[in-house]
């Protein structure tokens, strides 16, 4: 969606509209949102459309997913390849996350609108088995509807420092087999 909000904002300029033009003015502009300690516009508007700054770090997203499972979703899919496994030879699947695990929109795993789709963690995790192609595939109601795909959420369990077991869990990433073979 911020995708979307990028696009809208065009065809708002080249419609006229101008937006808000003290949005990052004063003690409470939107620049104390972001957690910075001040607000220098003389840096910013320094060589404006002449030169370009970005971030020592810039990443794209490896999953149309939250961007704090990419982590773990990287180890499932090492472990799939590794092992050459298939979503029926899981018996169960165990990924230990951050405390964003614990909200609700990540603990769905009813997901009706596109947008659970990409927070609903047993349902990113079942995709990964099941190989669907990153992209927008994920979002589309033939894949959230599918049954295998949802039969398959039942066998995922999320871990958080917040969960009961969890100081027992000694990986990110535990698979384990129909045969009792644990990947980790």
């Amino acid at each position: 969606w911020i995708s979307q909000a990028e696009v809208t904002a065009v065809f708002l300029a080249e419609a006229g509209y101008t937006g808000d033009t003290n949005v990052l003015d004063g003690n409470f502009g939107f620049w104390k949102s972001f957690g910075a300690d001040g607000w220098r516009p003389e840096i910013v508007i320094k060589d404006l459309g002449k030169r370009w700054y970005l971030p020592e770090m810039i990443g794209y997203k490896r999953y149309p997913c939250c961007g704090a499972m990419h982590p773990a979703l990287d180890i499932v899919c090492a472990v799939i390849d590794k092992f050459d496994l298939k979503p029926e030879n899981i018996k169960e699947l165990n990924v230990v996350l951050n405390l964003l695990a614990e909200l609700t929109l990540w603990k769905n795993r009813n997901i009706t609108p596109h947008i659970e789709a990409k927070f609903s963690t047993a349902y990113v995790f079942s995709l990964v088995f099941h190989r669907v192609a990153k992209g927008y595939k994920w979002q589309i109601p033939q894949t959230y509807n599918d049954r295998t795909i949802l039969e398959f959420m039942e066998r995922i369990n999320i871990y958080t420092p917040a969960s009961p077991d969890y100081e027992k869990k000694e990986n990110m990433v535990e698979v384990i087999t129909h045969d009792n073979q644990t990947n980790r």
